[in-house]
């Protein structure tokens, strides 16, 4: 394959969403360096592979040295990405790298990568357990001054009520 000059970092993060860990490593191996930013979402290629789910393309560029706590432009890491979608063995793969647990997106919102797997569409109990595991502090309060619990309740609720809804009108 050849790659035209300024072709390499559109070709990373294309290959990086899609799952082609080849690709992602030949590209490494041309020289586009690992933490080269998407300019429109200042997004790593990490933070797609995680916000995806593809745990060999977030290996190839952790081994290659991606910041697993790199901040996109809305405040979001990687591990919160993860948290939100439920990719645990991705989420475990960060954390064995020194991913930061407590890191907070900045204000209003303030929220953890616990509060994101708390109020998923899903929330993937394993993953908070994980996370717990990890160190994640369930005291933290978000912008609003609601906790990981309160959201995880929340979510519990709205789910409860439309399920109740959904099975009346049956």
């Amino acid at each position: 394959m050849r790659v035209e000059p300024g072709e390499e970092i559109l070709i990373l993060y294309k290959a990086a969403r899609l799952g082609h860990s080849d690709i992602v490593r030949y590209i490494l191996d041309c020289g586009c360096p690992v933490d080269t930013l998407l300019t429109s979402s200042s997004s790593s290629a990490l933070t797609l592979a995680s916000e995806w789910g593809h745990l060999e393309v977030a290996k190839v560029l952790i081994d290659r040295g991606a910041k697993v706590d790199h901040v996109d432009g809305l405040g979001y890491t990687p591990l919160m990405y993860t948290a939100s979608f439920g990719h645990l063995e991705i989420a475990k793969l960060f954390l064995r790298h020194s991913a930061d647990v407590n890191l907070k997106t900045p204000p209003p919102a303030s929220t953890t990568a616990l509060m994101m797997a708390s109020s998923a569409h899903r929330p993937n109990n394993s993953m908070i357990n994980l996370l717990l595991e990890w160190g994640a502090d369930e005291r933290a309060q978000d912008g609003n001054g609601q906790t990981a619990a309160a959201m995880f309740n929340s979510k519990l609720e709205h789910t409860l009520i439309s399920s109740q809804t959904n099975t009346s009108t049956q």
